[in-house]
């Protein structure tokens, strides 16, 4: 493939990010939201040639041929191939283009990682909040645990807002890492789940998914 064809393909990508973005902003009415937000999330698989490492991922954004899925950057180790497996799709290689400095950063600094896929047709798009829900804001985390291929639901409330994230009363399980925090009001997308404790569990705030977007729009990696 050509430079050009490259470029072309990458501002195809940005401009359907920023239609996500935009509509988000646009108030999509909650039940189609929600319904993006649940087909969006996807499964995630690592394969380092000695084991597998299943998580969850979530796709915002689709030009013509190729896709990007967010995920969590504890998760994406370089030496690994990929596989995302959207919801009513076969599994397709992903590349990995973009992995925040995670573990270098202060606490509650983002967890995140960029992959880019080519599915064999239309896929849902989570729909990104404008802005952090507040504390006490219901929400919802969709994940793939424990390697299943079914995808559950842990309805939850967000405790606060620090740095770049978001801690949720309640736990998660292994496996849901890179799957998605919906606000159970709107259907947006306010997070991405990183970690889990006893009685809490940690997610990206979607403000460092978009400052995340906005530098792949601006060219600056992919």
């Amino acid at each position: 493939m050509t430079r050009e064809k490259i470029t072309l393909s990458a501002a195809l990508i940005l401009a359907a990010i920023a239609a996500t973005i935009a509509s988000a902003a646009d108030s999509v009415p909650a039940q189609r939201a929600w319904s993006d937000g649940l087909y969006a999330t996807a499964r995630l698989i690592g394969d380092d040639g000695r084991c597998q490492y299943p998580a969850s991922c979530v796709i915002v954004g689709q030009s013509d041929d190729t896709a990007i899925a967010v995920a969590c950057a504890h998760q994406a180790r370089t030496e690994t191939s990929w596989t995302i497996w959207p919801i009513g799709h076969s599994a397709y290689p992903a590349t990995l283009i973009y992995r925040s400095n995670f573990d270098q950063s202060p606490t509650w600094s983002a967890d995140i990682a960029v992959f880019r896929f080519q599915p064999a047709g239309p896929v849902h798009v989570a729909q990104l909040a404008d802005c952090s829900p507040g504390a006490g804001t219901p929400v919802e985390i969709r994940g793939y645990p424990l390697g299943s291929a079914q995808q559950q639901g842990k309805p939850r409330t967000v405790r606060s807002v620090r740095g770049s994230c978001l801690t949720l009363h309640g736990p998660a399980q292994q496996g849901d890492s890179g799957g998605a925090v919906l606000d159970r009001t709107t259907g947006n997308l306010v997070g991405i789940l990183s970690s889990t404790g006893q009685t809490e569990s940690i997610a990206t705030d979607v403000r460092a998914v978009r400052e995340v977007l906005g530098r792949y729009c601006s060219g600056e990696y992919g």
